[in-house]
């Protein structure tokens, strides 16, 4: 199992920070000089994928900082003093990006958020929370041992073990050097030039370690160098072997061992994917149930406002019937009777239609106010299909048990829920009863007021009203006029008369109430209809974010099966700071190209382990300098542990990559003589025949090109060195090689500036050469070609005094540059300029007049 690191153990042991102080203090210094000005992009979130931590995010501009998939970036909102939180970059496409993010994405909805893509910035941020953790003592005793090997505080400890090797390819110094890792109880170094089998050697400790059923984890400064160790491995070896980093920097051989390509081969990414898509279903719903709501509150207001204006017109009325209450107090009885006996049967006919109408109306009102307390179907449906999936649920809960682990009061909130929504469809199926039985006496009532079934009853109580008030208009108002004009007291028949108004008036009162209360109705529908939208939001968000838990924990279950069963995880030291591996520690952490690593950043894979390997070589190449960090603060690892501890090193002495002849100059100027060469590959030349030039002799493994007497001069131009004239040359010797007969892959141009990189790339294609590898220096360190032809580039027309120059100045970066060949070996350079530098005078030196060529 991999060991997490326990709380207990770092709450029982007393750790004395104290003795860290000085270091931590430099570390901080060291952030502080390192952090890089951010490398920012703007944008807004578009979409938030719960299911998948996932953020879709609209940049602002189309210009897209260099980067790819599974890189570690830093996002926060685009407002001051907001907390920046570690991401994986999933996708990346036109002005989109695709960002897997550490916590809830909902905090980032809808919001302007600002994205860090620079890679220093991210690894430092992770190295600042290693040293907060020391600073508050959060270290359990691995840590402790290991942070006092670098501070020179713990001396190395060995066992007595016996060790049967497996590989039979192994010298007795690289026999050597797996003993004495094995036997390590802290740590050990490895020192490997050039060619001397380091690979082997590491191949062999993965081994040993696996054998042992030690967990190990395999990391380097570069992709390249951790990919290459994993193709050395057998298929056995590589069995439970997992990759972590972003996938689109993993060579392609080697993609098949990445955790994003693993887990979805694991037995329960199906169910994972079933999750999603029950969880992408409902998500696609709330869309239409924020629509639906915001439907309900536009007719809301609009019956609000109706139900305004009808109250208005009601006012109205009920002033009207309460002045003719007024004149019928004040009327007196009159002998000139008229016969209205016709006139009332009339209106008797009318208003027991209208009261018809009246009455079927109401009916219609209360069989609305039923259905307004009754879900939409759609709603209905949705409903009865959740209750039903909450039983299926509950009654399988034991389907997934490995990995799909449910707490009990969740369970409990389940079943309460069921429960809440099966009384709910109960009360819902009484009122359907009530409706459905309503609905059948209103139509027959409607049936008979209206045999061809097409009316109105509220509409047509309202005109039986209208017509009766244009018959008391038409009939009686005229003779009251007459009367009021011959100051005739108001008569029975005028009191009948107003009464038949006053009735009519009281029911055009009574209809718009109806009307009013239909309306209030209508708007009660559509609240409890937004109320029912709104509950089902909030049911929907409920349910993703179980789906979204459930989720997380099935892919955390996958991702911890996954690591937990693997024997070995291979890692860059940046990627071993991915959150896939928080809080888990190794048994053994093994560095290749650890002489690249600074001492600080190696933090981040070291404190993750119980005992180290690292593999290097203080010869070769060291982290990349910079101006404001000083030589101490930018020393690796590898060479800060081989000046403090230098009887904990085992060196290999033999090469098997270069000629004698190569190797002799390495082995003289860099090696104190130590290097010596195997026989198989002493006496290695090309098979090539000699032609017309010296240089292509394959029995002359060195060749220096001198171009000081002819005007090779460097361009002086922007940035950078380039040398137009020396790019072009250079292109025209890889073809002669190729015309000989070369292998395209068998050559590779090698040069100190990225400017004459580009150059001689150009001045290559131009000849339609495609396949023949040109790289700097850096990126070329553990790399081997037969031909290697090495570019210098500079080269000034005067001389000038103390002249200095990064590159020439630095032992480690020309031990790569001359050590890279097996068979051949041409510089190509300007003597006058480069004998400027004792360095490469003395390989100029040892190189020898005889081997070389005058241009």
């Amino acid at each position: 199992m991999f060991y997490q690191k326990k709380n207990d153990d770092m709450e029982n042991t007393p750790i004395d920070t104290k003795k860290y102080a000085e270091i931590v203090s430099e570390i901080e210094r060291f952030i502080e000089l390192k952090k890089k000005k951010p490398t920012t992009i703007k944008g807004t979130v578009e979409k938030v994928d719960l299911s998948n931590n996932i953020l879709t995010i609209k940049l602002s501009s189309d210009n897209r900082p260099d980067f790819s998939r599974g890189s570690l970036v830093l996002i926060k909102e685009e407002i001051p003093g907001s907390i920046e939180i570690r991401a994986t970059i999933k996708e990346f496409y036109n002005s989109y990006i695709k960002l897997d993010i550490e916590t809830d994405p909902s905090m980032f909805e809808d919001k302007k958020v600002i994205i860090d893509t620079e890679k220093t910035n991210v690894i430092l941020e992770r190295l600042k929370r290693v040293i907060d953790n020391i600073k508050e003592g959060k270290i359990n005793s691995d840590n402790i041992r290991i942070l006092d090997v670098l501070v020179n505080n713990n001396k190395p400890k060995y066992s007595q073990k016996k060790v049967p090797f497996i590989s039979r390819k192994l010298n007795d110094d690289q026999k050597k050097g797996v003993m004495n890792s094995i036997k390590a109880e802290d740590f050990h170094l490895i020192i490997g030039p050039p060619g001397t089998g380091k690979t082997y050697v590491i191949e062999e400790l993965i081994k040993q370690f696996v054998k042992r059923k030690q967990k190990t984890l395999i990391t380097a400064w570069t992709n390249l160098a951790v990919d290459n160790i994993i193709k050395r491995l057998s298929k056995k070896d590589t069995k439970n072997l997992v990759r972590i980093g972003p996938i689109d920097e993993v060579d392609s051989e080697i993609k098949k061992f990445s955790i994003f390509e693993k887990m979805t081969k694991h037995k329960e990414w199906k169910e994972v994917e079933r999750q999603i898509e029950l969880r992408n279903g409902l998500f696609k719903l709330i869309p239409k149930i924020k629509e639906e709501r915001d439907l309900a509150q536009k007719s809301i207001d609009q019956n609000e406002n109706t139900s305004k204006i009808l109250n208005s017109e009601l006012d109205n009325y009920n002033l009207e019937i309460k002045k003719y209450e007024e004149l019928l107090l004040n009327s007196i009885n009159n002998s000139n009777l008229t016969d209205i006996s016709p006139i009332t049967n009339e209106l008797a006919q009318i208003n027991e239609k209208s009261g018809s109408c009246l009455s079927l109306s109401r009916n219609i009102l209360q069989m609305n106010n039923l259905q307004s307390k009754m879900p939409d179907p759609e709603q209905l449906r949705i409903l009865k299909k959740s209750t039903r999936s909450m039983k299926f649920f509950l009654v399988g809960k034991k389907v997934s048990s490995l990995f799909f682990h449910k707490k009990e009061k969740e369970i409990k909130k389940l079943k309460r829920k069921y429960e809440k929504n099966k009384r709910y469809l109960d009360e819902i199926s009484k009122l359907e009863t009530e409706y459905d039985n309503l609905k059948k006496s209103n139509e027959a009532e409607f049936n008979k007021i209206y045999p061809d079934e097409n009316g109105s009853p509220d509409k047509d109580a309202l005109n039986f009203e209208y017509k009766s008030y244009r018959i008391l208009e038409d009939k009686y108002f005229p003779a009251l006029k007459e009367q009021e004009n011959s100051n005739i007291k108001t008569s029975k028949i005028n009191q009948e008369v107003y009464n038949i108004y006053l009735d009519s008036l009281k029911k055009k009162s009574e209809l718009l109430d109806v009307k009013i209360e239909g309306v209030d109705a209508e708007r009660d529908i559509q609240i409890n209809y937004k109320k029912d939208r709104h509950k089902e939001y909030i049911n929907l968000i409920i349910s993703l974010d179980l789906y979204k838990r459930n989720i997380d924990k099935l892919k955390k279950s996958i991702i911890s099966d996954i690591i937990d069963k693997a024997d070995i995880i291979a890692a860059t030291a940046i990627s071993s700071c991915h959150p896939y591996l928080d809080n888990i520690n190794f048994d053994i952490v093994i560095m290749d190209e650890s002489s690249q690593v600074a001492s600080f950043m190696s933090l981040l894979p070291l404190l993750k382990c119980k005992k180290f390997i690292l593999v290097g070589d203080n010869k070769q190449l060291q982290p990349i300098e910079e101006k404001d960090i000083s030589p101490e603060m930018n020393l690796s690892i590898f060479n800060r542990l081989f000046e403090m501890y230098p009887k904990d090193a085992t060196f290999l002495p033999v090469q098997y990559r270069m000629h004698k002849t190569i190797a002799q100059i390495a082995s003289e100027i860099f090696y104190e003589g130590k290097l010596r060469t195997s026989k198989q590959a002493a006496e290695r030349i090309l098979n090539l025949k000699v032609g017309k030039h010296l240089f292509l002799n394959p029995k002359i493994p060195v060749v220096f090109i001198d171009t000081s007497k002819v005007a090779y001069y460097e361009d002086e131009v922007g940035f950078g060195c380039s040398n137009t004239q020396e790019a072009k040359y250079v292109a025209y010797l890889v073809s002669l090689f190729i015309k000989k007969g070369i292998k395209m892959k068998d050559i590779a141009v090698i040069t100190p500036y990225v400017k004459q990189n580009l150059l001689i790339r150009e001045f290559l294609d131009k000849i339609k050469i495609k396949d023949v590898e040109v790289n700097t220096v850096h990126k070329f360190q553990g790399r081997e070609k037969d031909i290697i032809i090495m570019s210098f580039a500079k080269s000034k027309k005067y001389a000038f005094s103390l002249y200095k120059l990064r590159f020439i100045e630095n032992n480690t970066l020309v031990n790569v540059a001359i050590t890279r060949a097996r068979k051949k070996l041409i510089l190509v350079g300007n003597s006058k300029t480069l004998a400027q530098s004792q360095l490469l005078n003395k390989v100029i030196s040892k190189i020898g007049k005889e081997n070389s060529v005058f241009l």
